[in-house]
């Protein structure tokens, strides 16, 4: 229960500060492809195993994440911040 209780929260945290920026439909479209195109990896790779996540769109919302941090790194006057923001988020996630 507690890595669900992480991840719901992950994906809250970072959800909602990509709404902040971006508009909801966009996100929800980023998570919607996300979930869906993880789905089907796990559906490749792990054949025994049928699993249903949210790991994929997590990662597909961390994604985004760092790709607005990379193309707007100039704009931003608290860099360590973000940078220390995101890191810390994508190792809760993954170590979790």
């Amino acid at each position: 229960f507690i890595s669900s209780d992480i991840r719901l929260s992950s994906v809250i945290f970072v959800g909602v500060r990509l709404e902040q920026e971006f508009r909801s439909w966009r996100i929800g479209l980023v998570y919607i492809l996300s979930a869906f195109v993880g789905s089907l990896a796990a559906a490749l790779f792990i054949k025994n195993n049928p699993t249903v996540t949210s790991s994929g769109a997590l990662f597909g919302l961390l994604g985004v994440m760092l790709s607005v941090l990379i193309r707007n790194w100039k704009v931003y006057s608290d860099k360590a911040l973000l940078a220390l923001e995101f890191l810390c988020s994508y190792a809760l996630v993954l170590f979790v």
